[in-house]
Protein backbone atom coordinates (compact mmCIF):
# COMPACT_ATOMS: atom_id res chain seq x y z
CA UNK A 1 0.00 0.00 0.00
CA UNK A 2 1.00 3.87 -1.15
CA UNK A 3 1.19 5.39 2.48
CA UNK A 4 -0.43 8.96 2.35
CA UNK A 5 -0.72 11.73 3.86
CA UNK A 6 -3.58 14.57 3.06
CA UNK A 7 -3.22 18.07 4.02
CA UNK A 8 -5.42 20.86 4.08
CA UNK A 9 -6.54 23.31 6.78
CA UNK A 10 -9.60 23.26 5.57
CA UNK A 11 -11.21 20.08 7.01
CA UNK A 12 -14.10 19.87 4.45
CA UNK A 13 -11.11 19.70 1.64
CA UNK A 14 -9.69 16.60 3.50
CA UNK A 15 -13.07 14.80 4.21
CA UNK A 16 -13.70 15.36 0.38
CA UNK A 17 -10.71 14.11 -0.82
CA UNK A 18 -10.86 10.77 1.65
CA UNK A 19 -14.59 9.90 0.35
CA UNK A 20 -14.54 10.71 -3.35
CA UNK A 21 -12.52 7.53 -4.07
CA UNK A 22 -12.06 4.15 -2.50
CA UNK A 23 -8.27 4.44 -1.93
CA UNK A 24 -7.88 0.96 -0.28
CA UNK A 25 -8.88 -0.34 -3.69
CA UNK A 26 -6.43 1.86 -5.67
CA UNK A 27 -3.41 0.41 -3.12
CA UNK A 28 -2.96 3.45 -1.07
CA UNK A 29 -3.28 3.87 3.03
CA UNK A 30 -4.34 7.64 4.44
CA UNK A 31 -1.70 7.05 7.29
CA UNK A 32 -2.24 10.91 8.80
CA UNK A 33 -4.09 14.13 8.12
CA UNK A 34 -2.34 17.80 8.52
CA UNK A 35 -3.23 21.30 9.12
CA UNK A 36 0.00 22.73 8.42
CA UNK A 37 3.30 21.80 7.14
CA UNK A 38 5.04 21.18 10.56
CA UNK A 39 2.37 18.63 11.03
CA UNK A 40 3.18 16.90 7.99
CA UNK A 41 7.02 16.73 9.50
CA UNK A 42 5.72 15.17 12.70
CA UNK A 43 4.16 12.23 10.98
CA UNK A 44 6.92 11.43 8.50
CA UNK A 45 9.32 11.32 11.60
CA UNK A 46 7.14 8.83 12.96
CA UNK A 47 6.60 6.15 9.73
CA UNK A 48 7.48 5.66 6.25
CA UNK A 49 5.20 8.15 4.27
CA UNK A 50 5.31 7.48 0.36
CA UNK A 51 2.85 10.46 -0.65
CA UNK A 52 1.98 13.70 0.66
CA UNK A 53 -1.01 15.67 -0.78
CA UNK A 54 -0.93 19.27 0.06
CA UNK A 55 -2.52 22.84 0.15
CA UNK A 56 0.04 25.50 -1.00
CA UNK A 57 -1.46 27.87 1.61
CA UNK A 58 -1.29 26.73 5.00
CA UNK A 59 -0.42 28.11 8.37
CA UNK A 60 2.39 28.01 10.31
CA UNK A 61 4.23 26.31 7.52
CA UNK A 62 2.94 26.80 4.10
CA UNK A 63 3.25 23.88 1.44
CA UNK A 64 6.01 25.73 -0.36
CA UNK A 65 8.39 25.65 2.49
CA UNK A 66 7.29 21.93 3.10
CA UNK A 67 7.76 21.05 -0.30
CA UNK A 68 11.46 22.51 0.56
CA UNK A 69 11.30 20.46 3.78
CA UNK A 70 10.48 17.49 2.71
CA UNK A 71 12.74 17.11 -0.77
CA UNK A 72 15.85 18.04 2.09
CA UNK A 73 14.93 15.38 4.52
CA UNK A 74 12.64 12.82 2.74
CA UNK A 75 13.98 12.74 -0.81
CA UNK A 76 12.07 9.41 -1.75
CA UNK A 77 8.36 11.20 -0.48
CA UNK A 78 6.30 12.16 -3.39
CA UNK A 79 4.30 15.33 -3.34
CA UNK A 80 1.38 16.25 -5.27
CA UNK A 81 -0.07 19.82 -4.69
CA UNK A 82 -3.61 20.96 -3.89
CA UNK A 83 -4.31 24.26 -5.84
CA UNK A 84 -6.96 27.25 -7.03
CA UNK A 85 -6.76 28.59 -9.88
CA UNK A 86 -5.37 32.29 -9.04
CA UNK A 87 -1.98 30.07 -7.96
CA UNK A 88 -0.39 29.24 -10.89
CA UNK A 89 2.98 30.92 -9.96
CA UNK A 90 3.03 28.93 -6.66
CA UNK A 91 2.46 25.86 -8.65
CA UNK A 92 5.15 26.14 -11.02
CA UNK A 93 7.13 27.19 -7.78
CA UNK A 94 5.99 23.85 -6.37
CA UNK A 95 7.26 21.72 -9.44
CA UNK A 96 10.52 23.33 -9.43
CA UNK A 97 11.19 21.30 -6.22
CA UNK A 98 12.25 17.82 -5.54
CA UNK A 99 8.80 15.56 -5.00
CA UNK A 100 6.48 17.94 -6.55
CA UNK A 101 5.57 15.22 -9.24
CA UNK A 102 1.57 16.41 -9.83
CA UNK A 103 -0.79 19.07 -9.21
CA UNK A 104 -4.95 19.27 -8.54
CA UNK A 105 -7.46 22.39 -8.73
CA UNK A 106 -9.45 21.95 -6.16
CA UNK A 107 -12.52 23.39 -7.96
CA UNK A 108 -12.83 21.42 -10.65
CA UNK A 109 -11.25 18.42 -8.86
CA UNK A 110 -14.41 15.46 -9.16
CA UNK A 111 -13.85 11.28 -8.88
CA UNK A 112 -12.50 10.20 -12.38
CA UNK A 113 -9.72 13.40 -12.20
CA UNK A 114 -8.99 12.34 -8.64
CA UNK A 115 -8.60 8.83 -10.21
CA UNK A 116 -6.45 9.89 -12.94
CA UNK A 117 -3.84 11.52 -10.86
CA UNK A 118 -3.61 8.31 -8.72
CA UNK A 119 -2.87 6.24 -11.24
CA UNK A 120 -0.14 8.51 -12.49
CA UNK A 121 1.13 8.85 -9.09
CA UNK A 122 0.89 5.08 -8.51
CA UNK A 123 3.52 4.41 -11.61
CA UNK A 124 6.06 6.76 -10.37
CA UNK A 125 5.72 5.33 -7.17
CA UNK A 126 6.08 1.84 -8.11
CA UNK A 127 9.01 2.67 -10.49
CA UNK A 128 10.72 4.21 -7.82
CA UNK A 129 10.30 1.77 -4.94
CA UNK A 130 10.90 -0.84 -7.46
CA UNK A 131 14.71 0.21 -7.97
CA UNK A 132 15.40 0.69 -4.57
CA UNK A 133 14.16 -3.38 -3.80
CA UNK A 134 10.88 -2.68 -1.97
CA UNK A 135 7.66 -3.71 -3.23
CA UNK A 136 4.45 -1.96 -2.37
CA UNK A 137 2.47 -4.74 -0.65
CA UNK A 138 5.61 -5.31 1.92
CA UNK A 139 5.39 -3.72 5.35
CA UNK A 140 8.87 -2.87 5.20
CA UNK A 141 11.97 -1.45 3.01
CA UNK A 142 14.71 -2.81 1.64
CA UNK A 143 18.10 -2.10 0.23
CA UNK A 144 21.25 -2.31 -0.79
CA UNK A 145 21.82 0.71 -2.69
CA UNK A 146 24.96 2.82 -2.31
CA UNK A 147 23.66 5.82 -0.52
CA UNK A 148 21.92 3.49 2.30
CA UNK A 149 25.67 1.35 2.38
CA UNK A 150 27.53 4.67 3.32
CA UNK A 151 24.90 5.48 5.97
CA UNK A 152 25.42 2.03 7.58
CA UNK A 153 29.35 2.63 7.50
CA UNK A 154 28.98 6.22 8.72
CA UNK A 155 26.83 4.51 11.81
CA UNK A 156 29.20 1.68 12.35
CA UNK A 157 32.84 4.21 12.05
CA UNK A 158 31.30 6.15 14.97
CA UNK A 159 34.23 4.72 18.18
CA UNK A 160 32.26 5.27 20.95
CA UNK A 161 28.97 2.91 19.15
CA UNK A 162 26.55 5.98 19.09
CA UNK A 163 25.53 8.14 16.10
CA UNK A 164 26.04 12.38 16.58
CA UNK A 165 24.28 14.18 13.71
CA UNK A 166 20.85 14.28 12.68
CA UNK A 167 18.20 12.07 13.71
CA UNK A 168 15.65 13.39 11.26
CA UNK A 169 17.83 12.98 8.27
CA UNK A 170 18.41 9.15 9.35
CA UNK A 171 15.55 8.33 9.38
CA UNK A 172 14.03 8.88 5.86
CA UNK A 173 16.71 5.92 4.78
CA UNK A 174 14.99 3.73 7.24
CA UNK A 175 11.37 1.62 6.67
CA UNK A 176 10.63 1.72 10.62
CA UNK A 177 9.84 4.46 12.49
CA UNK A 178 13.24 4.64 14.70
CA UNK A 179 11.96 6.82 17.68
CA UNK A 180 10.08 3.41 18.47
CA UNK A 181 11.27 0.22 20.23
CA UNK A 182 13.31 -1.84 18.19
CA UNK A 183 15.51 -4.57 17.72
CA UNK A 184 18.61 -5.26 15.14
CA UNK A 185 19.41 -8.57 14.02
CA UNK A 186 22.57 -9.39 12.20
CA UNK A 187 22.84 -12.43 9.90
CA UNK A 188 25.42 -14.09 8.05
CA UNK A 189 24.86 -16.68 5.43
CA UNK A 190 27.20 -20.02 4.81
CA UNK A 191 27.10 -23.13 2.85
CA UNK A 192 27.21 -26.51 4.91
CA UNK A 193 27.95 -28.77 2.43
CA UNK A 194 31.67 -30.53 2.55
CA UNK A 195 33.04 -27.94 4.94
CA UNK A 196 30.98 -24.66 6.24
CA UNK A 197 31.74 -21.94 4.46
CA UNK A 198 30.77 -18.20 4.94
CA UNK A 199 29.22 -16.26 1.69
CA UNK A 200 28.88 -12.53 1.68
CA UNK A 201 25.81 -11.11 2.06
CA UNK A 202 26.47 -8.36 -1.41
CA UNK A 203 27.46 -11.76 -3.33
CA UNK A 204 23.89 -12.92 -3.06
CA UNK A 205 22.40 -13.25 -7.01
CA UNK A 206 19.16 -10.54 -7.20
CA UNK A 207 16.69 -13.79 -7.33
CA UNK A 208 18.41 -14.80 -4.10
CA UNK A 209 17.58 -11.47 -2.15
CA UNK A 210 13.87 -11.38 -3.43
CA UNK A 211 13.91 -14.70 -1.90
CA UNK A 212 15.14 -13.61 1.48
CA UNK A 213 12.84 -10.43 1.08
CA UNK A 214 9.87 -12.55 -0.07
CA UNK A 215 10.34 -14.53 3.10
CA UNK A 216 10.54 -11.85 5.73
CA UNK A 217 7.76 -10.09 4.33
CA UNK A 218 5.55 -13.12 4.38
CA UNK A 219 6.41 -13.81 7.98
CA UNK A 220 5.97 -10.20 8.95
CA UNK A 221 3.71 -8.74 6.65
CA UNK A 222 0.37 -10.51 7.73
CA UNK A 223 0.58 -8.99 11.49
CA UNK A 224 1.94 -5.16 9.87
CA UNK A 225 5.01 -5.39 11.71
CA UNK A 226 6.86 -2.85 10.14
CA UNK A 227 10.51 -3.90 9.26
CA UNK A 228 13.61 -2.91 7.09
CA UNK A 229 15.94 -4.70 5.44
CA UNK A 230 20.29 -3.91 4.45
CA UNK A 231 22.22 -6.38 2.44
CA UNK A 232 25.58 -4.68 3.74
CA UNK A 233 28.53 -6.55 2.58
CA UNK A 234 29.45 -9.36 4.60
CA UNK A 235 25.71 -8.61 6.47
CA UNK A 236 22.24 -8.61 5.97
CA UNK A 237 20.97 -6.25 8.84
CA UNK A 238 17.43 -6.36 9.52
CA UNK A 239 15.55 -3.81 11.68
CA UNK A 240 12.42 -4.98 13.10
CA UNK A 241 9.91 -2.68 15.35
CA UNK A 242 8.59 -3.86 18.60
CA UNK A 243 5.35 -1.71 19.05
CA UNK A 244 3.51 -5.33 19.12
CA UNK A 245 5.18 -6.67 21.86
CA UNK A 246 7.51 -9.06 20.44
CA UNK A 247 9.39 -11.58 22.87
CA UNK A 248 12.65 -13.21 22.30
CA UNK A 249 11.11 -16.78 22.16
CA UNK A 250 8.96 -15.13 19.02
CA UNK A 251 11.76 -13.62 17.69
CA UNK A 252 14.00 -16.72 17.68
CA UNK A 253 11.36 -18.68 15.89
CA UNK A 254 11.25 -16.32 13.32
CA UNK A 255 14.93 -16.89 12.71
CA UNK A 256 14.17 -20.60 12.57
CA UNK A 257 11.58 -20.17 9.82
CA UNK A 258 13.65 -17.53 8.12
CA UNK A 259 16.61 -20.08 8.09
CA UNK A 260 14.65 -23.01 6.54
CA UNK A 261 12.72 -21.01 4.36
CA UNK A 262 15.97 -19.61 2.34
CA UNK A 263 18.09 -22.94 2.96
CA UNK A 264 14.91 -24.50 1.08
CA UNK A 265 15.03 -22.06 -1.83
CA UNK A 266 18.89 -21.94 -2.47
CA UNK A 267 20.45 -24.14 0.04
CA UNK A 268 22.23 -21.22 2.36
CA UNK A 269 21.96 -21.39 5.90
CA UNK A 270 22.20 -18.25 8.18
CA UNK A 271 23.53 -17.65 11.65
CA UNK A 272 21.81 -15.04 13.12
CA UNK A 273 22.90 -12.42 16.28
CA UNK A 274 19.77 -10.63 18.10
CA UNK A 275 20.43 -6.81 19.76
CA UNK A 276 18.70 -6.29 22.74
CA UNK A 277 15.58 -3.18 22.47
CA UNK A 278 16.73 -0.12 21.36
CA UNK A 279 15.15 2.89 20.62
CA UNK A 280 15.97 6.27 18.01
CA UNK A 281 18.23 6.62 15.54
CA UNK A 282 21.14 7.41 17.82
CA UNK A 283 21.42 3.82 18.96
CA UNK A 284 21.20 2.40 15.65
CA UNK A 285 25.75 2.00 16.16
CA UNK A 286 24.59 0.01 19.36
CA UNK A 287 22.09 -1.87 18.48
CA UNK A 288 24.36 -3.01 15.27
CA UNK A 289 27.04 -3.83 17.69
CA UNK A 290 25.11 -6.27 20.09
CA UNK A 291 23.98 -8.01 17.23
CA UNK A 292 27.01 -8.62 15.72
CA UNK A 293 28.70 -9.62 18.78
CA UNK A 294 26.00 -11.81 19.52
CA UNK A 295 26.13 -13.78 16.58
CA UNK A 296 30.46 -13.96 16.63
CA UNK A 297 29.26 -15.86 19.42
CA UNK A 298 28.61 -18.72 17.39
CA UNK A 299 31.82 -18.59 15.98
CA UNK A 300 34.03 -18.77 19.25
CA UNK A 301 31.85 -20.63 21.03
CA UNK A 302 30.45 -22.81 18.31
CA UNK A 303 27.06 -22.29 20.36
CA UNK A 304 23.61 -21.88 18.66
CA UNK A 305 23.46 -20.01 15.60
CA UNK A 306 20.41 -18.09 16.85
CA UNK A 307 21.86 -15.96 19.45
CA UNK A 308 20.46 -13.12 21.51
CA UNK A 309 22.85 -10.40 23.32
CA UNK A 310 24.25 -10.50 26.56
CA UNK A 311 26.26 -8.20 28.28
CA UNK A 312 29.74 -10.04 28.91
CA UNK A 313 32.59 -9.29 31.28
CA UNK A 314 34.58 -7.15 29.28
CA UNK A 315 38.04 -8.57 29.16
CA UNK A 316 41.74 -6.79 28.35
CA UNK A 317 42.39 -7.56 24.81
CA UNK A 318 45.18 -10.17 24.64
CA UNK A 319 48.80 -9.93 23.83
CA UNK A 320 48.16 -13.37 22.11
CA UNK A 321 50.21 -13.11 18.50
CA UNK A 322 51.05 -15.47 15.86
CA UNK A 323 54.95 -15.24 15.10
CA UNK A 324 55.96 -13.50 11.82
CA UNK A 325 59.02 -12.50 10.32
CA UNK A 326 62.09 -13.01 11.83
CA UNK A 327 60.64 -14.59 14.41
CA UNK A 328 58.88 -16.90 12.22
CA UNK A 329 62.14 -16.92 10.41
CA UNK A 330 64.16 -18.68 13.35
CA UNK A 331 61.39 -21.29 14.49
CA UNK A 332 61.97 -22.56 10.89
CA UNK A 333 65.47 -23.21 10.98
CA UNK A 334 65.22 -24.72 14.32
CA UNK A 335 62.36 -27.15 14.39
CA UNK A 336 59.11 -26.97 12.54
CA UNK A 337 57.14 -28.75 15.07
CA UNK A 338 57.24 -25.58 17.19
CA UNK A 339 55.12 -23.95 14.67
CA UNK A 340 52.48 -25.91 14.62
CA UNK A 341 52.97 -26.13 18.49
CA UNK A 342 52.70 -22.46 18.17
CA UNK A 343 49.70 -22.53 16.19
CA UNK A 344 48.16 -25.08 18.50
CA UNK A 345 48.55 -22.96 21.51
CA UNK A 346 47.01 -19.52 19.68
CA UNK A 347 43.67 -21.14 18.81
CA UNK A 348 43.42 -22.73 22.32
CA UNK A 349 43.74 -19.27 23.58
CA UNK A 350 40.99 -17.62 21.91
CA UNK A 351 38.90 -20.55 22.68
CA UNK A 352 39.57 -19.61 26.70
CA UNK A 353 39.45 -16.00 26.61
CA UNK A 354 37.80 -14.95 23.44
CA UNK A 355 39.04 -11.17 23.56
CA UNK A 356 39.36 -10.60 19.90
CA UNK A 357 37.08 -9.56 17.06
CA UNK A 358 36.22 -12.47 14.22
CA UNK A 359 37.59 -10.58 11.21
CA UNK A 360 40.85 -9.31 13.30
CA UNK A 361 41.73 -12.98 14.20
CA UNK A 362 41.07 -14.34 10.21
CA UNK A 363 43.40 -11.31 9.06
CA UNK A 364 46.17 -12.13 11.78
CA UNK A 365 46.17 -15.53 10.29
CA UNK A 366 46.32 -14.55 6.82
CA UNK A 367 49.74 -12.32 7.72
CA UNK A 368 51.09 -14.87 9.40
CA UNK A 369 50.53 -17.36 6.35
CA UNK A 370 51.81 -14.64 3.78
CA UNK A 371 54.53 -14.61 6.47
CA UNK A 372 55.54 -18.16 6.04
CA UNK A 373 54.51 -18.37 2.51
CA UNK A 374 57.53 -15.35 0.95
CA UNK A 375 59.90 -17.02 4.35
CA UNK A 376 59.46 -20.37 2.12
CA UNK A 377 59.31 -18.69 -1.61
CA UNK A 378 63.10 -19.09 -1.51
CA UNK A 379 63.22 -22.84 -0.40
CA UNK A 380 59.91 -24.28 -2.17
CA UNK A 381 59.37 -24.32 -6.19
CA UNK A 382 57.44 -21.25 -7.30
CA UNK A 383 54.84 -23.02 -9.21
CA UNK A 384 54.25 -25.11 -6.15
CA UNK A 385 53.54 -21.97 -3.79
CA UNK A 386 51.34 -19.89 -6.04
CA UNK A 387 49.55 -22.89 -6.62
CA UNK A 388 48.87 -23.53 -3.13
CA UNK A 389 48.08 -20.06 -1.93
CA UNK A 390 44.87 -19.38 -4.47
CA UNK A 391 42.60 -18.30 -2.97
CA UNK A 392 43.90 -18.25 0.57
CA UNK A 393 41.93 -15.32 1.36
CA UNK A 394 38.63 -16.23 0.75
CA UNK A 395 39.35 -19.50 2.80
CA UNK A 396 39.97 -17.87 5.51
CA UNK A 397 37.09 -15.58 5.28
CA UNK A 398 34.43 -18.14 5.22
CA UNK A 399 35.73 -19.98 8.32
CA UNK A 400 32.40 -20.75 10.11
CA UNK A 401 33.93 -21.27 13.32
CA UNK A 402 36.81 -21.14 15.45
CA UNK A 403 37.39 -24.24 14.72
CA UNK A 404 36.89 -24.71 10.93
CA UNK A 405 39.29 -21.54 10.70
CA UNK A 406 42.02 -23.71 13.05
CA UNK A 407 41.85 -26.65 10.75
CA UNK A 408 42.09 -24.42 7.42
CA UNK A 409 45.69 -22.19 9.01
CA UNK A 410 47.26 -25.84 10.16
CA UNK A 411 45.86 -27.80 6.97
CA UNK A 412 47.26 -25.09 5.37
CA UNK A 413 50.76 -24.58 7.40
CA UNK A 414 51.30 -28.16 7.08
CA UNK A 415 51.00 -28.91 3.39
CA UNK A 416 54.00 -26.38 3.43
CA UNK A 417 56.07 -27.67 6.19
CA UNK A 418 55.44 -31.00 4.68
CA UNK A 419 56.64 -30.09 1.55
CA UNK A 420 59.75 -27.92 3.01
CA UNK A 421 60.77 -31.56 4.85
CA UNK A 422 60.13 -33.44 1.70
CA UNK A 423 63.06 -31.39 -0.03
CA UNK A 424 64.92 -31.53 2.89
CA UNK A 425 64.93 -34.86 3.15
CA UNK A 426 65.78 -35.53 -0.45
CA UNK A 427 62.55 -37.04 -1.56
CA UNK A 428 62.88 -35.16 -4.52
CA UNK A 429 65.91 -36.97 -7.11
CA UNK A 430 68.40 -35.04 -8.27
CA UNK A 431 66.71 -35.15 -11.98
CA UNK A 432 63.47 -34.25 -10.53
CA UNK A 433 65.16 -31.03 -9.08
CA UNK A 434 67.07 -30.61 -12.53
CA UNK A 435 63.47 -30.78 -14.59
CA UNK A 436 61.70 -28.52 -12.77
CA UNK A 437 64.84 -26.07 -12.91
CA UNK A 438 64.38 -26.66 -16.62
CA UNK A 439 60.90 -25.95 -16.39
CA UNK A 440 60.78 -22.81 -15.09
CA UNK A 441 63.93 -20.96 -17.17
CA UNK A 442 62.28 -22.48 -20.44
CA UNK A 443 58.93 -22.54 -20.36
CA UNK A 444 58.15 -19.40 -22.99
CA UNK A 445 59.73 -22.01 -25.71
CA UNK A 446 58.46 -25.11 -26.83
CA UNK A 447 59.21 -27.69 -24.75
CA UNK A 448 58.87 -31.62 -24.75
CA UNK A 449 59.44 -34.18 -22.24
CA UNK A 450 62.41 -35.67 -24.84
CA UNK A 451 64.05 -31.74 -24.98
CA UNK A 452 64.05 -32.25 -20.56
CA UNK A 453 65.47 -35.82 -20.47
CA UNK A 454 68.08 -34.72 -23.36
CA UNK A 455 69.04 -31.96 -21.10
CA UNK A 456 68.88 -33.90 -17.72
CA UNK A 457 70.97 -36.48 -19.73
CA UNK A 458 68.49 -39.54 -18.27
CA UNK A 459 66.14 -41.60 -20.82
CA UNK A 460 62.28 -39.85 -22.06
CA UNK A 461 60.27 -42.74 -19.96
CA UNK A 462 62.34 -43.31 -17.22
CA UNK A 463 62.10 -39.04 -16.09
CA UNK A 464 58.49 -39.53 -17.05
CA UNK A 465 58.13 -42.32 -14.24
CA UNK A 466 60.86 -40.81 -11.85
CA UNK A 467 59.28 -37.61 -11.88
CA UNK A 468 55.28 -38.52 -11.53
CA UNK A 469 56.11 -40.75 -8.38
CA UNK A 470 58.39 -38.44 -6.61
CA UNK A 471 56.13 -35.11 -7.87
CA UNK A 472 52.49 -36.73 -7.86
CA UNK A 473 51.53 -35.67 -11.09
CA UNK A 474 53.39 -35.82 -14.39
CA UNK A 475 55.93 -33.33 -15.78
CA UNK A 476 53.40 -32.31 -19.17
CA UNK A 477 50.69 -31.27 -16.29
CA UNK A 478 53.43 -29.64 -14.32
CA UNK A 479 54.47 -27.53 -17.36
CA UNK A 480 50.99 -26.76 -18.20
CA UNK A 481 50.23 -25.56 -14.56
CA UNK A 482 53.31 -23.55 -14.28
CA UNK A 483 52.70 -21.79 -17.77
CA UNK A 484 49.20 -20.95 -17.28
CA UNK A 485 50.20 -19.60 -13.72
CA UNK A 486 52.51 -17.06 -15.69
CA UNK A 487 49.77 -16.47 -18.10
CA UNK A 488 47.70 -15.42 -15.14
CA UNK A 489 50.31 -12.76 -13.74
CA UNK A 490 50.42 -11.29 -17.19
CA UNK A 491 46.66 -10.78 -17.52
CA UNK A 492 46.85 -9.10 -14.33
CA UNK A 493 49.73 -6.68 -14.67
CA UNK A 494 49.02 -5.84 -18.35
CA UNK A 495 46.84 -5.15 -20.84
CA UNK A 496 48.55 -7.35 -23.85
CA UNK A 497 46.25 -9.29 -26.25
CA UNK A 498 45.71 -12.78 -24.85
CA UNK A 499 47.07 -13.71 -28.26
CA UNK A 500 50.25 -12.51 -27.25
CA UNK A 501 49.93 -13.92 -23.95
CA UNK A 502 49.51 -17.02 -25.05
CA UNK A 503 52.40 -16.62 -27.30
CA UNK A 504 54.94 -15.76 -24.13
CA UNK A 505 54.11 -18.61 -22.32
CA UNK A 506 54.60 -21.06 -24.71
CA UNK A 507 51.27 -21.77 -26.43
CA UNK A 508 51.54 -20.23 -30.34
CA UNK A 509 48.04 -21.93 -30.91
CA UNK A 510 45.70 -19.22 -28.97
CA UNK A 511 43.11 -22.33 -29.28
CA UNK A 512 44.99 -25.16 -27.35
CA UNK A 513 46.31 -22.50 -24.66
CA UNK A 514 42.38 -21.36 -24.09
CA UNK A 515 41.35 -25.49 -23.75
CA UNK A 516 44.76 -25.14 -21.72
CA UNK A 517 43.41 -22.14 -19.50
CA UNK A 518 40.07 -23.37 -18.75
CA UNK A 519 41.03 -27.38 -17.71
CA UNK A 520 43.19 -25.57 -15.02
CA UNK A 521 41.02 -22.20 -13.91
CA UNK A 522 38.28 -23.45 -14.38
CA UNK A 523 37.07 -20.74 -16.84
CA UNK A 524 38.15 -19.09 -20.27
CA UNK A 525 41.02 -16.37 -20.41
CA UNK A 526 38.29 -14.17 -21.73
CA UNK A 527 36.09 -14.25 -18.97
CA UNK A 528 39.26 -14.27 -16.39
CA UNK A 529 40.43 -10.95 -17.81
CA UNK A 530 37.04 -9.16 -17.09
CA UNK A 531 36.60 -10.73 -13.48
CA UNK A 532 40.14 -9.16 -13.17
CA UNK A 533 39.00 -5.36 -14.25
CA UNK A 534 35.97 -5.80 -12.29
CA UNK A 535 37.78 -6.16 -9.28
Amino acid sequence: MIKTIIADDEILVRVGLKSMVDWQAMGYEIVGEAEDGRQVLELCRNQRVDLVITDIKMPKMDGLELIRTLGRKYPSTKIVVLSCYNEGEYIKEAMKYRGAIDYIFKIAMDKAELQKTLENVKKIIYEDIAKSGRTPEQHGYVSDDLEKIKVWERILNEGNGQLTGGEDGLQSFFGIPLQKPYVCIVIRLFQKENSQRLLQAQGLKKEHKLYFVSSVSNLLGKDKILYDISFLKQEIVLLITLEKQIGTDVLEELCKKIDSTNYFWFNVHMSFGISSKQQGAQQLGIAFAQAREAREASFFYGEAKIKQYQERERKKRPEKTLPVGQELMILLCENPDKIRKTLACYFRFFQEEGGIREEEIKENCFVFLSNLTNILSSWLDYAFLTRYRERLWERLMSSYTLEGLQSCVEGYTEGLLTELEKQENGLLSAESRKALQYVHENYKNELRLKNIAEYIGINESYLSHLFKKEYGKSLITYLNEYRILKAQELILSSDVSLNLIAEAVGYPNYTYFSKVFKSITGTNAIDYRANIKKV
